[in-house]
């Protein structure tokens, strides 16, 4: 049987302990989870953001050598971030994906 206890880490103590080996055996596995109430911006701000993608280098012909210097940027970051970023760039280009915005590209060419 698995049980979840949600547990403040002030609450956590030697009395705590030897309560849960009294009610669930010395021998009981414990999985401790520790939520991350830090805020995505912590991770990647929009000024962050907006710093990776002007690495990108457009006079490059392929498109590799264009995202290099981005690519290094991200892979030097936490996993927080490089995940971040993505949401990031996906809602940005969702907000772009409007007929007003693909009328003026058409009228552009």
């Amino acid at each position: 049987m698995t049980k979840v206890l949600n547990v403040h880490l002030d609450d956590l103590n030697g009395q705590f302990i030897q309560a849960l080996q009294q009610e669930f055996g010395k021998d009981a596995e414990v999985e401790l989870r520790l939520k991350d109430t830090t805020p995505a911006d912590e991770f990647l701000s929009d000024a962050d953001f907006w710093r990776i993608i002007n690495k990108i280098d457009w006079s490059q012909e392929s498109t590799k050598d264009q995202l290099l210097s981005a690519v290094q940027s991200l892979s030097q970051m936490p996993i927080a971030s490089i995940y971040l970023f993505a949401d990031k760039l996906s809602e940005k280009l969702y907000y772009l994906d409007t007929r007003a915005h693909g009328d003026a590209y058409l009228g552009n060419e």
